[in-house]
């Protein structure tokens, strides 16, 4: 009897083994490929994630816009950051404008004009400052959304009949400036032929629009003026004019020979 319950136990304990020891063995390949899977996702996130997040923040700290990439969830996110980034683009350029710009002519404003007279080089920029001429009568006669009609055209003859690179600015009510830059030669004449042309083309009622006129300062930016100098020498010249009858352009290199 005992050696038949040894027999019996040895080969419970032998077949025990076995089983264990397959057990232990299909454990271990599980575990390796437990293991695989892991690094595999470990793959697939650092490609799909972490690679295109790293790209993300690039182009962020860049201020560009992201290309679509990563997983779908991933690229969704990227598509409405670059809708927004533009959005808030426009937005921002829109309030650009708008601060530097006139609503009604869309020129310059005055804050327009105080920012381009840091800029320019006073050597070479001829300054003219325009009042439409009886304005006043304009908008008590014929009331104020002609007077702001008045305006448009006046604004819109001044951008046409002056170059391109020549900056219209809207100071306030029915006054202009005309910022011209990079003048190599002396510009009286065709200074003066220009105002003559738009003094011409104004007085000419258009539609329900009256007959207008402007009258015009110009001064010639010298050595040591500061912009309110410069203002002031074409205000005295605009001045000049207005005493002699409006409708016409007076230089202050001139009065002042």
């Amino acid at each position: 009897c005992l050696d038949s319950l040894v027999f019996t136990t040895q080969s419970t304990q032998i077949n025990t083994a076995d089983e264990l020891g397959e057990t232990l063995i299909r454990q271990r390949m599980l575990t390796l490929i437990l293991i695989a899977v892991v690094f595999v996702l470990l793959l697939v996130i650092i490609y799909l994630v972490v690679i295109p997040m790293q790209q993300a923040v690039r182009y962020i700290r860049n201020g560009e816009s992201i290309p679509a990439m990563g997983t779908k969830e991933f690229r969704f996110l990227l598509s409405a950051y670059n809708q927004a980034r533009e959005k808030s683009r426009r937005k921002t350029g829109k309030l650009a404008f708008e601060a530097s710009h006139d609503f009604l002519t869309g020129t310059y404003n005055r804050n327009g004009y105080d920012r381009l007279m840091k800029e320019i080089d006073m050597d070479s920029t001829a300054l003219l400052l325009v009042d439409v001429d009886t304005f006043k009568q304009v908008n008590d006669t014929f009331g104020h959304e002609t007077g702001d009609r008045v305006l448009e055209r006046v604004a819109t003859a001044l951008r046409e009949h002056f170059r391109p690179q020549d900056s219209i600015c809207r100071m306030g009510g029915d006054e202009f400036a005309v910022i011209m830059e990079e003048i190599d030669q002396d510009p009286t004449q065709v200074i003066e032929k220009k105002i003559n042309h738009i003094n011409e083309l104004l007085s000419e009622p258009e539609g329900d629009l009256p007959a207008t006129s402007i009258s015009v300062g110009v001064a010639y930016g010298e050595e040591g003026d500061d912009s309110i100098a410069f203002f002031r020498k074409a205000d005295t010249a605009l001045y000049k004019v207005k005493e002699n009858g409006r409708c016409g352009v007076a230089f202050f290199q001139q009065i002042n020979a």
